[in-house]
C-alpha cells in the first residue's frame, strides 16, 4: 500500500500473511485505492495488533479473507490472535482548529470473510458515506474473553463509533458522530460468538443495517449473559430484514445507558448526544431464540423511560419475534413502510448461494 496511489490496485496473491497492512494515502471518489485478491489470500495479521489500519479516504477492500488467528499452532492460547481484522482509524490528528479532518469517507469493506480475533473484527471510527458488507464470519470475536481469565466486552463483528468519553483523547472533539454508513449481508449462520453483531455507538447517525444473519453466539464473551445481536445507540438507525437467533441476551437494544442515565453516569453527555437512542427504525425482522426481550428500551425504576422509548422511535412494526418484548414490535406495517420477500443474508441482492 506504501506506493499505491489513486486509481491503483493492489492485487494479494494467494497465502497467509502474518502483518500489519496501513495505509499510506487516499484515493479519490472518481478513482479510489482497491485492495482486493481471492478468498485463499489471508490476511492474518500480528499477535495482538491489526491486520489493516485504514486511515484515509476512499480505500475499497474487496474479496480478501481477514483470519486472526496468527499462531495456527496454538488457537487455544488469547495471544495467539491479532486484535483487530480491520481498524479504520482516522485521517488526520489537526483536531483543535479543523475536527471534520479526522473523518475518513467513501470507504467500501467488503472482504470475503472476517473473524477469530481478540477483539472486534471491524473496529470503524470517525466515518463518512461509508459501505460495510457483504461478508462472513468465519470464527469469534472477543477470544481475548472467550478463552483468557478475563471478562469483558470487546468482542463485536462490527464496532461503529466510539463510546461516550472516547473522544476524549482527540481535543475539541467531544462525540464520534459517523454518519451515512450501509451494512449489509453480514453472514454469522454458523453462529461463532460475540458481542454484538454491530454495535452501533452514541453520536452515529443515519446508519442502515439490513439483510444480515446472526445464527447465535450474540452476548457470548461476557462475564454473564447480556448485550444482544444489535445495538442501537444513536439516532436515525434502521435495522431491516435481518435474522436474529440464538442471542444470549436481547435481539436489538436501544439507547446508551450514559445517555438515558446522565445523572449516573461518570461523563459529562455531550449536547448533540441527548437524543441519542431516538428516531430509529426497526422493521421486518425475525428474533427468535433469546434468552431476554426481542427489543430492550432504556428503563428507570423498571419503566421503560418514554423520551426513549417505542414512541420516540420512528418506525417499529412488522417484526415476527416468539417471546418477551418491550412495546409492539410485530404490530402490522404502515403503507408506506417498505417490504421484502426475504431476510437474513440470502435477502435482497444477495452475494450468498447457501
Amino acid at each position: 500500500m506504501n506506493f499505491a496511489g489513486p486509481g491503483d490496485t493492489v492485487a494479494v496473491q494467494t497465502g497467509r500473511y502474518r502483518e500489519t497492512v496501513t495505509t499510506a494515502r487516499s484515493g479519490t471518489a472518481d478513482a479510489p485505492i482497491t485492495l482486493t485478491g481471492p478468498q485463499d489470500a489471508i490476511l492474518a495479521g500480528e499477535p495482538g495488533d491489526h491486520a489493516l489500519r485504514i486511515n484515509h479516504s476512499h480505500i475499497h477492500v474487496t474479496g480478501l479473507t481477514f483470519d486472526g488467528l496468527v499462531d495456527t499452532d496454538n488457537p487455544d492460547d488469547p495471544d495467539s490472535y491479532a486484535a483487530v481484522n480491520i481498524f479504520v482509524n482516522y485521517l488526520s490528528d489537526d483536531t483543535v482548529e479543523n475536527p471534520e479532518a479526522l473523518y475518513v469517507t467513501g470507504l467500501r469493506l467488503k472482504p470475503h470473510a472476517v473473524g477469530n480475533t481478540q477483539g472486534a473484527c471491524l473496529k470503524v471510527q470517525f466515518v463518512r458515506n461509508t459501505e460495510i458488507g457483504e461478508f462472513r464470519v468465519l470464527g469469534p470475536a472477543g477470544q481475548r474473553y472467550l478463552l483468557g481469565d478475563e471478562g469483558g466486552f470487546f468482542g463485536e463483528v462490527v464496532y461503529l463509533g466510539l463510546p461516550i468519553g472516547g473522544a476524549a483523547k482527540f481535543d475539541g472533539v467531544t462525540l464520534d458522530q459517523s454518519r451515512d454508513v450501509h451494512i449489509h449481508h453480514i453472514n454469522n449462520s454458523a453462529g461463532h460468538p460475540h458481542a454484538e453483531l454491530v454495535d452501533v455507538k452514541p453520536g452515529t447517525q443515519d446508519v442502515l443495517i439490513e439483510y444480515c444473519t446472526d445464527g447465535g453466539g450474540a452476548g457470548g464473551i461476557r462475564p454473564a449473559p447480556g448485550g444482544g445481536c444489535i445495538g442501537l445507540k444513536g439516532q436515525r438507525a434502521t435495522v431491516r430484514w435481518c435474522r436474529l437467533e440464538r442471542s444470549r441476551g436481547d435481539g436489538v437494544y436501544v439507547g446508551s445507558w450514559h445517555v438515558t442515565h446522565p445523572d449516573q453516569s461518570e461523563y459529562d453527555i455531550p449536547s448533540v448526544a441527548h437524543d441519542d437512542g431516538q428516531s430509529n427504525s426497526l422493521y421486518g425482522n425475525n428474533i427468535s431464540d433469546y434468552r431476554k426481550l426481542a427489543v430492550r428500551y432504556p428503563q428507570a425504576d423498571g419503566s421503560i423511560i418514554d423520551s426513549f422509548g417505542p414512541d420516540a422511535q420512528r418506525v417499529v412494526c412488522g417484526n415476527e419475534i416468539d417471546g418477551q418484548t418491550h412495546g409492539s414490535p410485530s404490530e402490522s406495517c404502515g403503507a408506506d413502510v417498505p417490504t421484502s420477500d426475504e431476510i437474513g443474508h440470502l435477502g435482497g441482492n444477495s452475494p450468498w448461494d447457501d
